[in-house]
């Protein structure tokens, strides 16, 4: 390291074969890269602090207007002129028109990997394609720009895509509408319990890491997909045993079963996506963007803490919408509506709350404005839907995770 001042050397650092800087942070060390996903900061004075791993992301990179996708949990920020350079966090390509300094458009990556709507004939959600259409038709082009990815074409739902329009590219809005895997965690006083520990994308299952060893919040269950498919024997369970649905114990404790993996000190199954592949794993979500939007059901606690809200530079981090469990199940206090269908969620709706999120979004209101707006516009939906017969889903509510006030096209966060 070089002061400016007397251009001596403070301090040396030997870094690893293949390391390379990423970026300058803003206590004035550097953050490195070793080549193999693993991101190591440095402080002022040249001392190692605790690498992090992610395997799912691949290089780290930087963006310039103070947002660098580090991967420990709080952004890094590059040096550089305090001024607000763009309404959305990311610059226009190629550069805005003079001297307005704003882009004009949101920018928005949407993943619809399967037909919000259960019937085909529907022209606007009986398909993934079809659903395309309707938000091409519906979400304005001239304040949006939006990436639809489906399971059909050349822009596909799947998870890389997922992971790179989260992490590396310029994106505002990332919204997600499909399906979630659900555990179950029925009791004898709880028999429809279950909650979502991942989703699910045109390849493949994308899960939440499941940690039987050491659950690192009280009350989030963590445990889950233990393998079950060995010998078992009836109860009572000994150490090393975990009961299973079906009555019996089976053993869950390395050596593991020939098709199972082992995770700390445990053995787990999981299952297999559409490309034929073991679910992929991931203990954290990162996201650049600025509001997640997710239409999916089931969304409690294992799930929305699964997101790392803190890579956004914009004050108070960033906001994930998902749909509110207990506000649902207080809405729709309806004999039509089975027990077994609280907190599902009907992608329809789903959708034409994305489609007013986003327009909302993009003609400057906060996130909470826009989730308002998206929630008014689901209700003045819900009574002209109609359900097979005791297959009627409650009317979607939604709810703000994170920072409720960021304004994705203001020219100053409230």
């Amino acid at each position: 390291a070089l002061p400016l001042a007397s251009g001596g050397n403070s301090w040396t650092y030997q870094a690893p074969n293949g390391a390379s800087i990423v970026a300058a942070t803003s206590d004035g060390g550097p953050t490195l890269m070793d080549g193999l996903s693993n991101i190591a900061p440095l402080d002022t004075q040249g001392s190692h602090g605790t690498s992090v791993t992610c395997s799912l992301c691949g290089e780290p990179r930087n963006w310039g207007l103070g947002l660098w996708t580090a991967f420990t949990g709080s952004p890094a920020v590059l040096f550089g002129p305090k001024d607000f350079l763009s309404s959305s966090v990311w610059p226009m390509l190629n550069g805005g028109v003079a001297p307005t300094k704003t882009s004009p458009k949101l920018i928005a990556a949407t993943f619809v990997p399967r037909a919000p709507g259960s019937n085909p004939q529907d022209q606007n959600f009986g398909s993934a394609t079809a659903a395309k259409k309707y938000l091409r038709s519906n979400v304005s082009n001239s304040m949006s720009n939006n990436r639809i990815y489906i399971d059909t074409g050349s822009d596909i739902a799947n998870i890389q895509d997922f992971t790179a329009e989260n992490v590396f590219n310029p994106v505002d809005v990332v919204g997600f509408i499909g399906d979630s895997y659900l555990v179950n965690c029925s009791t004898s006083s709880d028999p429809y319990c279950s909650y979502s520990a991942g989703l699910d994308f045109a390849d493949n299952w994308l899960l939440r890491t499941p940690n039987c060893d050491n659950p690192p919040f009280p009350g989030v269950n963590l445990c889950y997909n233990l393998d079950t498919t060995g010998i078992s024997h009836p109860p009572p369970c000994v150490e090393g045993d975990s009961l299973s649905s079906d009555g019996n114990c089976y053993r869950v404790i390395p050596p593991c079963n020939q098709y199972a993996t082992q995770i700390g000190g445990h053995c787990f199954k999981f299952p297999n996506g559409n490309n034929g592949f073991e679910a992929q794993l991931s203990s954290v979500l990162l996201t650049g963007a600025k509001a997640v939007f997710i239409a999916s059901c089931k969304t409690t606690d294992v799930f929305t803490g699964w997101w790392n809200l803190n890579l956004n530079a914009v004050p108070g981090g960033a906001a994930l919408v998902v749909p509110d469990i207990s506000a649902m199940v207080a809405l729709n206090v309806d004999p039509e509506i089975p027990p077994e269908k609280q907190g599902l969620v009907d992608l329809v709706q789903g959708t034409v709350g994305y489609q007013n999120f986003v327009n909302s979004l993009a003609a400057g209101k906060t996130v909470r404005q826009a989730k308002d707006v998206a929630n008014a516009a689901i209700a003045a939906l819900y009574p002209t839907l109609q359900y097979p017969l005791h297959q009627k889903l409650p009317q979607v509510v939604y709810m703000v995770v994170g920072n409720p006030n960021v304004c994705v096209n203001c020219q100053v966060n409230p």
